[in-house]
């Protein structure tokens, strides 16, 4: 496959939305690509050419106080969201703002690239140093070569967002190198492909895919009905009577009593029969097990045929006609 690598840069000042506790900066870059085509992002490298993340544009931090930034690469703009994230407490109230918190999930679908860099400031410019730095990103770097996802939307957005306690300019020096799959497609899947994608970012800003489990004890009930906490579920064994009836080890020429279709229905029945969550699958009473069912035919469960089924009727419009209990057409749409 054609392979295709955009060296950009996302440089600039970026100017907060408050002074004073609490503020947010965000800078965006587009990048139009290709129509017509399937992407697949095989790398992305992303280099800091500030070497840190300052508190100012001048490098003339405060005494104490903590520093975040997320840089994203999507094929649209990203839009911040009520969520704040952070490893610390000041972190995390830092970045609490009201409809300027973090951006999408690093797994959803709008993301191509994400990155967090965190650090707190110690002393200002004459005696700086950093500590609780933390700086992840995702895809992994080792694992990127082996990503499948791909997008069709004919540009990427660079992204920004740096969040500072005093609401200072802040100076971005960002270097990117994307390494893309490239593919042309015709035109029918880029147009459902470039839908998907565009309700995708306008729906997927807030995420909430938690199934809460009060007890984790409980969650092997939860998820296999089967299991009690632990152990084997019982099961109910065949009699001679009801494996004769399934397998027939008398001879060719022997006489032989003949079942008929209502009683392999009931036994069908009585297979699928509703059971607690401790006790065997199938009927007690009578020795069905469950997995008599699979043996069951089409035509046995499914009742009996009938020899002249009722023909069909077409509206103006061809959609079928349907009809209420009085046996008369419940709407007609021409």
């Amino acid at each position: 496959m054609p392979m295709h690598t955009v060296r950009e840069i996302l440089t600039g000042t970026a100017i907060p939305n408050a002074e004073g506790f609490q503020s947010l900066a965000l800078v965006q870059k587009r990048i139009n690509m290709p129509q017509g085509k399937r992407f697949k992002i095989k790398s992305v490298e992303c280099f800091d050419d500030n070497a840190t993340i300052f508190t100012n544009a001048g490098r003339a931090g405060p005494n104490s106080g903590p520093c975040a930034r997320l840089i994203y690469v999507t094929p649209y703009p990203i839009t911040p969201t009520k969520s704040n994230f952070g490893p610390t407490e000041d972190v995390a109230n830092l970045t609490a703002i009201p409809m300027g918190g973090m951006g999408p999930y690093a797994g959803d679908n709008t993301v191509l690239y994400k990155r967090i860099d965190i650090n707190k400031n110690r002393a200002g410019d004459e005696e700086w140093t950093t500590y609780h730095l933390l700086s992840t990103e995702f895809p992994n770097p080792q694992s990127a070569q082996n990503n499948d996802y791909s997008w069709y939307t004919p540009h990427v957005y660079l992204t920004c967002m740096i969040w500072t306690q005093e609401g200072w300019e802040q100076d971005v020096k960002l270097s990117f190198n994307l390494k893309l799959e490239v593919t042309t497609v015709d035109s029918v899947q880029t147009a459902m492909g470039q839908y998907k994608e565009k309700l995708e970012a306008q729906c997927r800003v807030m995420s909430d895919t938690v199934n809460s489990i009060l007890l984790p004890s409980s969650a092997a009930g939860r998820s296999f009905p089967m299991w009690k906490f632990g152990g084997v579920r019982p099961e109910i064994m065949v009699t001679s009577a009801n494996a004769l009836r399934y397998f027939n080890r008398l001879a060719s020429a022997a006489y032989q009593d003949m079942d008929n279709i209502t009683g392999f229905r009931t036994r069908y029945k009585q297979s699928t029969s509703m059971v607690n969550y401790d006790s065997a699958f199938g009927d007690t009473a009578t020795n069905i097990p469950d997995w008599i069912s699979v043996m069951s035919a089409a035509g046995v469960t499914s009742g009996a045929i009938r020899p002249y089924p009722p023909p069909t009727k077409f509206s103006g419009n061809g959609n079928t006609v349907m009809y209420d209990t009085d046996g008369l057409p419940a709407s007609i749409v021409t």
